[in-house]
């Protein structure tokens, strides 16, 4: 059984958190994941930054538009070790572009 089904399969709540990858700075993607996972998340949806998120609402909006204006991509956000090293978490992402990367 991986992470993931262990943690929905398991009884009680469970806290996730999502974190738009490339904001507020392009750094601060490595330590926000490293700190939500230090502070007992169960599960971290990082959302890779899409320059049209209307359905996502104005939260998400802000948050992509701003990482995307840091130069977050995809590409950047498969390079963190936290990523590589796949510390359960979950991905959120639009399929054209994971297909495209």
């Amino acid at each position: 059984m991986n992470r993931l089904t262990e943690t929905l399969s398991a009884e009680g709540k469970i806290l996730s958190i999502y974190a738009t990858a490339g904001f507020p700075q392009l750094k601060d993607t490595l330590q926000v994941l490293k700190e939500l996972e230090n502070t007992g998340v169960d599960l971290i949806e990082i959302g890779m930054p899409f320059s049209d998120p209307l359905a996502d609402g104005p939260t998400i909006q802000e948050s992509s538009t701003k990482a995307l204006m840091n130069g977050m991509t995809t590409e950047l956000l498969f390079e963190i070790e936290f990523i590589k090293n796949g510390k359960g978490v979950s991905g959120f992402d639009r399929r054209n572009n994971s297909f495209e990367f």
